[in-house]
């Protein structure tokens, strides 16, 4: 790519580190916040590192990565508030490059549980506008009430088992399930334009699809 840099976003309280990429700075491109998968728990913008490269030229796009803090030192809702944070500020770090005003949010699993996320929270502010989001494989139910939650949790890499240890870790001050679920959240006609890409042989693909029929109805 031609423009690829670290930067940081600057809260009162702490830093979130963040990385830029754009396959053409001089052009004004749609803006792209990734927050990767991992539970929560895990995963980073360096192991995410081809996945946001792969974003930025396939889709001629600015790409923002950001590092948002994890669980279990940084339960629920520290990681969401990272990421509001830099969905609140995103221009303040892309002094480098050329951008338009066309924002997308994407992300994987975890990342697309903070999607959904920030989508239900902004719905109504004025000041923040999502275009559109990328869902791919989304965790949006924490209550696992589903029924693939059962049918798939063996066996297709990403275990139950896991999944409930990821949330027990993640919500640590004994928080209502559903409440904090972005299947369950409010949803209105601002709600941004969604792709959601499922998997078949995954936990999470039955919530997947009810999230779907939600924005739709």
């Amino acid at each position: 790519l031609a423009f690829v840099d670290d930067v940081s976003f600057n809260t009162p309280s702490h830093k979130i580190p963040a990385r830029i990429y754009s396959p053409a700075p001089e052009e004004n491109l749609p803006v792209v916040l990734h927050y990767h998968g991992g539970g929560h728990m895990c995963g980073s913008v360096d192991l995410y590192d081809a996945i946001s490269r792969k974003i930025a030229k396939a889709g001629h796009c600015v790409v923002i990565a950001v590092e948002y803090r994890l669980a279990p030192e940084f339960p629920y809702p520290m990681g969401i508030d990272d990421c509001q944070y830099a969905l609140a500020h995103y221009q303040e770090v892309l002094s480098q490059v050329n951008y338009n005003q066309q924002l997308m949010i994407a992300g994987d699993s975890a990342g697309g549980a903070i999607c959904t996320t920030l989508a239900s929270y902004n719905s109504d502010n004025d000041q923040i506008n999502i275009d559109k989001q990328i869902l791919i494989y989304p965790s949006v139910d924490y209550t696992m009430s589903f029924p693939s939650i059962e049918e798939n949790g063996s066996g297709y890499l990403l275990e139950t088992s896991k999944v409930t240890w990821y949330f027990d870790h993640y919500f640590q001050s004994n928080e209502p399930r559903k409440n904090v679920s972005p299947l369950f959240m409010p949803m209105n006609k601002n709600m941004p334009e969604t792709l959601i890409f499922i998997a078949g042989c995954d936990p999470l693909r039955d919530e997947s699809v009810a999230y779907g029929k939600a924005l739709i109805a």
